[in-house]
């Protein structure tokens, strides 16, 4: 029962987080619409990571038509989403560091639901072939959600792009940079600065643990996606 403890944990935790980034004074921040967006999409995952797992006590409801392509394609928004989310805040947060006097017109609230919005209406259409190329087969007399059989050429490659554009690109993206955001935070410690530029650095310094924890904790899965796409 460790996946569905681990999966109740993280949904209450994404939830606590989502509450502290829209009901606190932390929503006049533009990068908590980021993170309350990615706690919304990360809890998506951990449910269908969830109904994934009922098959080993014999709850098989993602192995029935409708579930199954409903399971298939809110895994992969939910994916690209999480990722593409992360990489939205160290883009800004990359702005603000390295060109402040661009951060009053970029790193805005407004403009943080503009992409928040856009990633989603763009997840929601490119994803949307998991609805009709997934279905449930028959092996060995067991039903099993997964690409129709006619589909399996079109879903390996899609496969390998989606490798690309939710591991490969944005890992190298935040990888770079958090390495140039470090760089310019260990900058700022060697003068004196104002207090709201201090106030920036702290909040520069949270986001840069945030997505560095998360390259940490996604390298396996990173790696092993990459291994198999090469």
């Amino acid at each position: 029962y460790f996946v569905p403890i681990m999966v109740v944990v993280g949904l209450l935790g994404n939830l606590i987080s989502f509450l502290v980034f829209v009901a606190t004074y932390m929503r006049r921040l533009s990068s908590s619409v980021y993170l309350a967006a990615l706690s919304m999409v990360d809890m998506v995952f951990l449910m269908c990571v969830l109904l994934s797992w009922g098959v080993n006590i014999g709850i098989s409801t993602y192995q029935k038509d409708g579930w199954c392509q409903m399971f298939t394609y809110f895994t992969y928004v939910s994916s690209f989403l999480s990722v593409w989310y992360v990489v939205s805040f160290t883009v800004e947060r990359y702005i603000a560091v390295h060109f402040p006097l661009r951060r009053f017109e970029f790193c805005t609230t407004n403009r943080a639901k503009i992409v928040v919005l856009s990633l989603a209406c763009l997840a929601a259409v490119i994803y949307s072939f998991g609805t009709w190329t997934s279905g449930v087969n028959s092996y060995f007399e067991m039903p099993v959600c997964g690409p129709l059989p006619q589909f399996s050429y079109l879903v390996n490659m899609v496969h390998n792009v989606d490798t690309l554009i939710t591991l490969v690109l944005p890992f190298l993206a935040i990888l770079f940079m958090n390495v140039r955001i470090a760089l310019k935070v260990m900058q700022f410690y060697s003068t004196r600065r104002s207090v709201t530029e201090q106030n920036q650095v702290r909040v520069t310094k949270m986001l840069l643990i945030v997505s560095s924890i998360f390259l940490v904790l996604n390298l396996p899965r990173h790696s092993e996606r990459v291994y198999l796409f090469i």
